[in-house]
């Protein structure tokens, strides 16, 4: 057979041949990008010896997988004082803005409670988490007094939620007579804020939340005043100003800002950090209610 240039060969010359590839050719190899990391489960026992599982996602760029030492000052105040923010024979309803855990909400509604709605960033690792904690340690008997709803700040939770609310409150019996239910007030009595102040960008929109949310004052009756519950650390102490501006501008839209707790013993959220351990180790609790 004659020399032929390559490229220039007959077909007929020629028998095709298919070229096998590997099935994992374009397969990550284990090893090329970390694994998430698995949930953790911390077992807190409550300020009145009450055992809890709770349940944190492994890792989020939203910091749902910290357990922060406000949650827990906040709990405790909780239990401490669920005489005054609980009342016998009055429906209370309660909001939790940015749950990470959801802690708090959890001891509202072991404390005496009527219904807490839970709430974090509509995200479906966070929302399932929360889930997860409120099936795990609530009684049966208490379980539907606990919601958990997706929210992102600056908005009201959709009326459906609310009218939900209303509906579970007139069901949850003589704790809570249908006369006592606040039917005609469609927001909350109490709204937990747990180491959100860190996020200065959203301090407004926190707000905003907040004043959509909470009840009026009803005078002349056993209704707790609604008020707000802001418990947080300063995680970085070259932010504290920055940290506490958000009482500034609560101030500036009507707000009564009063502080109620400093405990210098709480510990620390992220020890590894940089900073002042003492600032960094330090949970500051405030009380709003609207002038």
């Amino acid at each position: 057979m004659e020399n032929q240039a390559p490229g220039n060969e007959d077909p007929a010359d020629t028998e095709e041949t298919d070229l096998a590839f590997p099935n994992d050719l374009f397969q990550e190899p284990t090893s090329f990008r970390p694994a998430s990391p698995e949930p953790t489960i911390i077992e807190h026992t409550s300020s009145d010896g009450t055992p809890l599982k709770i349940r944190l996602v492994g890792a989020h760029p939203l910091w749902g997988h910290v357990l922060y030492p406000a949650s827990i000052v906040l709990s405790r105040y909780i239990h401490e004082h669920s005489k005054q923010l609980f009342p016998d024979n009055v429906c209370t309803h309660v909001l939790e803005l940015g749950a990470g855990g959801g802690l708090p909400g959890l001891t509202c509604v072991l404390a005496g409670a009527s219904l807490v709605v839970t709430t974090d960033f509509p995200d479906p690792d966070l929302i399932r988490n929360l889930e997860w904690n409120a099936d795990q340690n609530l009684p049966a008997s208490k379980r539907d007094r606990l919601i958990v709803k997706g929210l992102k700040w600056g908005a009201k939770l959709a009326e459906e939620i609310l009218q939900q609310d209303r509906t579970i409150s007139s069901d949850v019996g003589a704790s809570c007579p249908a006369a006592a239910a606040s039917s005609t007030s469609p927001g909350f009595d109490l709204i937990l804020l747990s180491d959100l102040v860190f996020n200065h960008s959203e301090h407004q929109s926190l707000l905003t939340t907040c004043e959509l949310s909470l009840n009026s004052a009803s005078p002349g009756t056993d209704r707790p005043t609604p008020s707000l519950l802001v418990f947080y650390s300063h995680h970085r102490p070259w932010c504290v100003a920055a940290d506490e501006q958000f009482f500034v501008i609560a101030r500036q839209r009507g707000w009564i800002c009063t502080r109620i707790i400093e405990d210098k013993n709480a510990g620390l959220a992220f020890p590894a950090d940089t900073g002042d351990a003492d600032i960094r180790g330090t949970v500051h609790g405030w009380i709003l209610t609207r002038q």
